[in-house]
């Protein structure tokens, strides 16, 4: 089971579809963080242990990376509209069934077909 906090960039109906499908999940605004800056956020994701799904990778990847452990983030590169995030993140709860968790990892998330998973690299790399 992941815990997956979703940020405000992405339908607030990817936690309720992550919820189905037995995982803890909640939505940014929905736990009145809307509008927190992005350092704030991603020590509040470290903090709460969350794995937090995005499609802002330009900051977070590198604000995770400062991060000593994290439980992973999860990067939609396209955000696209609702359906095509529904569908993007039911590929990715897919993908997640047969791993046990994510920590310091990156999921980058191109398509349904393309999902990568690899270490999150240091911030000077990122």
């Amino acid at each position: 089971m992941f815990k997956f906090l979703v940020d405000e960039c992405l339908t607030p109906r990817l936690a309720f579809m992550a919820r189905s499908r037995g995982h803890v999940a909640e939505h940014v605004t929905h736990m009145g963080w809307r509008g927190t800056p992005d350092h704030v956020l991603v020590r509040e994701m470290s903090d709460g242990d969350w794995t937090l799904v995005t499609n802002n990778g330009r900051d977070f990847r590198k604000l995770a990376a400062s991060l000593d452990i994290h439980a992973g983030l999860i990067i939609f590169v396209e955000q696209g509209d609702r359906d095509h995030q529904m569908k993007l993140m039911g590929a990715v709860l897919d993908y997640l069934a047969a791993r046990e968790d994510l920590v310091n990892g990156l999921l980058e998330v191109r398509t349904e077909d393309d999902i990568r998973y690899s270490p999150l690299p240091s911030p000077e790399a990122v």
